[in-house]
């Protein structure tokens, strides 16, 4: 019999301690002054991805000025593209600095969340991987700052029992693992195994490497930071903050490329470029594999800071297409028949796309698979919430990454959207903040219309080859009938070799767009790649914030409207139960919120002239926009037809207008 344990409450929990919930947890004392919170992890220890992935050659592709928090600058890093020991060293110093250890508990297991409609509040269902007993959490808000590279791909090939080597995943790396006078075989060709062919090829016997699907290589030099360069950014005002804004702006130049009007001038220039590299660097005899029949950002480009491509010219190094049938005690079969020997196979195979698989029931017993099932494919308005679970939000949810700059960057917009959210709950104004239903599928609605101006429309699913166990489109269209919307299975060959390859770049402010669905299988294709819409990104309203933060914080005036466009006249209500008085004030957020009193809950409000709503009980009382600015002491009372008399618990009645002022 599983033991249970039930934890003390707590305001706040946070799911992974990675970036995303790392960033979550220094903004709750920085921007809130909340404390009292608790980020629970399934590792030993903090850092997330960088924590996980430690095999040879890891390391950043985005430059590191730009790879760290804004308000943690770190002027240490020894290259411009650090290597993972260095990233993780940073993430342990922020750690420190903010003093978010003690909050963090180790080698828990996430395994369920259950809304409790009595109470108010998450009941967060968590295991002890260590003991294995069953731990239970109550908190007012949840956030799942879980990232996308958590559970590796499975290797489902026949034989896997009777191979005599290790198989081993990128991300499962044993640091006592030999290559040494090895043969290896390398499965995967995305960034990960960019980064690990290079520094083991001087050790292994031999190296195999078999692929699926062609990548664009980008030439890239990872240059020193020289001690000069440390010296000013650690002592001259400005310096470091200035060059990270230079970076921001030229990655942010990039995403034009992703456009259909407009981009194909310079996504033709990156094809030509990566062509010109791989035909003066690769043997002739691999440029077959190594040239793309897909647009160039229809997957993640790799940038070979690493110089994999030489690789390719080495006489123990061989590369093929030829899919992998068997495995035997010492060896691999392919298609082919042919027999490759292998000592030790290492998958570089990418990630499942499990960070969704969690029981989460809502409102009303609604769980997380039937809200998605309802819309046909994954969302989150705005990427953080959703309808009917209230105090619930996601760090990097369904349609918030990004291909052509910084996850960090991005983790903070998504995490300074939640603080300004959540406010009103850790202040105790409100009991609970919500999205309302009619604002996330018009969200929905736009951020679909704004994938059919660029090339993710279906340029990107149309012209691939057919591999593996047949054409990824009609796999996934037929999942999509069938009514599985769990993700990319193994035999996916667009997301097969890393979550985070072909992202999209929206460069319409899709909050303003106007524009209908897409067509029915652009839905189906946006529904069946979960992986691909993982990766949105609103391009300009992100370069908008970065911009009004940026110049802000040297000086600058920035008048420019806030990115995230929040509903105008929206109320937030407040109950001082005692004097049975309602507050009504101006918040300008996009969350229907509520606040319960007692065993009562307020009446519902709703501003016909807004889009989003209060979802505090079932009575219909309104308001007028006329009343959408500070309007303080508005009484109840049994005489006055206001709603429900929380003293005497008293149907009384609805309005469509606050009373007089008292």
């Amino acid at each position: 019999m599983t033991y249970c344990e039930k934890a003390p409450f707590t305001k706040v929990v946070i799911i992974g301690a990675g970036f995303s919930g790392l960033a979550m947890a220094c903004q709750l004392q920085r921007k809130l002054g909340c404390k009292d919170f608790v980020i629970y992890d399934r590792s030993p220890a903090p850092g997330g991805a960088w924590w996980a992935n430690k095999y040879p050659g890891c390391a950043v592709d985005i430059p590191a000025v730009f790879y760290s928090l804004s308000f943690a600058p770190n002027p240490n890093f020894s290259m411009v593209f650090p290597p993972q020991v260095e990233v993780l060293d940073y993430f342990n110093q922020v750690v420190r600095k903010f003093d978010v250890e003690r909050h963090i508990v180790a080698n828990m297991e996430w395994e369920g969340a259950y809304w409790q409609d009595s109470s108010g509040t998450w009941l967060v269902k968590l295991r002890d991987l260590m003991t294995g007993e069953i731990k239970y959490q109550e908190c007012s808000i949840l956030i799942s700052a879980v990232g996308g590279l958590v559970n590796p791909n499975p290797f489902d090939v026949p034989g896997v029992a009777e191979f005599q080597g290790d198989i081993v995943h990128t991300a499962r790396w044993k640091p006592d693992l030999s290559l040494s006078q090895k043969d290896v075989i390398v499965v995967g060709n995305g960034c990960s195994a960019a980064q690990l062919i290079p520094a083991i090829i001087g050790q292994a016997k031999s190296i195999s490497q078999f692929i699926r699907t062609p990548q664009h290589y980008l030439q890239n030099d990872n240059l020193k930071v020289n001690d000069t360069w440390r010296l000013v950014f650690r002592h001259v005002p400005g310096a470091l903050l200035l060059f990270r804004f230079l970076v921001f702006l030229y990655l942010e130049s990039t995403a034009v490329r992703f456009r259909l009007n407009g981009g194909t001038k310079y996504r033709n220039q990156s094809a030509k470029g990566s062509k010109a590299y791989i035909r003066e660097n690769a043997p002739e005899k691999y440029w077959p594999l190594l040239s793309p029949k897909y647009e160039i950002g229809c997957k993640r480009r790799v940038f070979d800071n690493s110089k994999y491509i030489s690789c390719l010219q080495r006489d123990n190094f061989r590369l093929t297409d030829d899919p992998i049938t068997e495995l035997q005690s010492h060896a691999v079969v392919t298609k082919s028949g042919r027999r490759y020997p292998a000592d030790v196979i290492l998958l570089a195979t990418g990630f499942s796309l499990t960070q969704y698989d969690v029981e989460l029931v809502g409102r009303c017993g609604r769980t997380r698979s039937q809200h998605w099932e309802e819309y046909g494919y994954k969302e989150a308005y705005k990427t953080i919430a959703m309808s009917q679970f209230p105090n619930f939000f996601y760090v990097l949810g369904p349609n918030s990454g990004k291909g052509h700059t910084s996850t960090i960057y991005s983790i903070e917009n998504y995490v300074d959207l939640i603080c300004h959210v959540i406010r009103p709950v850790l202040r105790d104004q409100v009991s609970s903040v919500e999205v309302k239903v009619e604002s996330e599928r018009q969200y929905n609605e736009n951020l679909h219309a704004a994938i059919g101006q660029t090339i993710f429309d279906n340029s990107c699913f149309s012209n691939s080859p057919t591999l593996g166990m047949g054409s990824h489109t009609n796999t996934h269209e037929n999942a999509l009938r069938n009514g599985d919307i769990s993700g990319p299975k193994n035999s996916d060959c667009i997301t097969h070799n890393n979550v985070n390859s072909g992202a999209a770049h929206l460069t319409e402010d899709i909050s303003r767009s106007n524009t209908s669905m897409p067509t029915s299988l652009m839905q189906q294709k946006l529904a069946s790649h979960p992986a691909r819409t993982h990766q949105l990104l609103l391009s300009n309203l992100i370069f908008e914030k970065g911009i009004r933060r940026l110049l802000a914080r040297i000086g600058a005036v920035y008048k420019a409207n806030y990115i995230l466009n929040y509903a105008k006249g929206t109320h937030v209500a407040q109950m001082d139960r005692p004097q049975h008085k309602i507050h009504i004030q101006v918040e300008e957020t996009s969350f229907c919120i509520c606040r319960t009193s007692g065993n009562h809950n307020l009446p519902t409000y709703a501003d016909p002239g807004s889009s989003l709503k209060w979802v505090c009980g079932t009575s219909g009382i309104q308001t007028s926009r006329k009343y959408a600015s500070a309007i303080d002491k508005a009484a109840f009372s049994p005489n006055i037809h206001t709603g429900h008399d929380l003293a005497t618990n008293r149907n009384i009645g609805t309005f469509t207008e606050i009373p007089s002022i008292r």
